[in-house]
């Protein structure tokens, strides 16, 4: 689609009007002065061939539809005359009665995975029936811009949720020296309690069937506020703390998962 966008930019020497073209073939405008060198009247014109004119960019309708649900979601955008390219950006209503992986199909080509800014699979049941999704295609996926931007991410294996923001190990681990503890939580895509989050936790241990809370220190990604110290918690009672080396002390711990 050639998309034909005037700018108004006013020059004090000539005081002439220009417009800012981006096209695939070359335009050539002809006449006797700028009030005859200049395009007027665009329809409304949304085919694949057509300008674009500045009415139809402002309201986006050519980059609108409405999903179905066929061999995934289906779509038909009239102004795509190609498969969609990297960069392409859409708006798509979600269809009713979706399920499963959201898969998008764009005027028979397809279907391309959508993926939620977690860079996840977007499910069906992620978004209501009728939201209006932006999608940006990366020449292999669609990544959705909006919608469930802010989704909250299951659980890990081995682990529980403790409220919305985070989730907890079930059981102990270690012992292991603060540096392995902290090592350990991160080669699983995990990282160590906050001293908070272990209480939190502790308090409500039965609830969450968090096993061991008390009884042995943990160690808690929370400083001393002393040198080579590193914060263990859990000895006595879910409030009991203190202080010991980061790196000359085994001590067991637990990982957490920011949701």
């Amino acid at each position: 689609m050639r998309i034909l966008l005037p700018t108004l930019a006013t020059l004090l020497i000539h005081a002439a009007s220009f417009a800012q073209v981006r096209s695939d073939r070359h335009i050539e405008l002809v006449g006797d002065g700028p009030g005859t060198r200049q395009v007027l009247g665009l329809p409304d014109d949304q085919a694949g061939n057509a300008a674009l004119s500045t009415h139809v960019e402002q309201v986006g309708n050519y980059r609108f539809a409405v999903a179905t649900v066929q061999n995934g979601w289906e779509i038909v955008i009239p102004s795509l005359t190609v498969a969609p390219e990297a960069g392409t950006h859409l708006l798509v209503k979600v269809p009713f009665g979706a399920t499963g992986d959201a898969q998008l199909r764009v005027n028979a080509s397809g279907p391309f995975p959508i993926v939620t800014s977690l860079n996840t699979a977007l499910q069906a049941s992620d978004v209501p029936d009728g939201t209006v999704l932006s999608l940006v295609f990366d020449g292999t996926l669609f990544h959705m811009m909006n919608g469930t931007a802010h989704a909250k991410r299951a659980c890990p294996d081995g682990t529980v949720q403790a409220s919305d923001h985070y989730c907890i190990d079930v059981e102990e681990r270690g012992p292991e020296t603060f540096f392995q503890a902290a090592l350990r939580c991160g080669e699983e895509g995990l990282r160590l309690c906050t001293w908070s989050e272990f209480y939190q936790g502790c308090i409500r241990s039965g609830t969450l069937g968090l096993l061991e809370m008390t009884g042995n220190h943990e160690w808690v990604d929370s400083a001393m506020n002393e040198d080579t110290n590193a914060r263990v918690v859990g000895r006595l009672s879910c409030t009991t703390s203190g202080g010991l080396v980061a790196g000359g002390w085994q001590e067991h711990f637990r990982c957490c998962y920011t949701r």
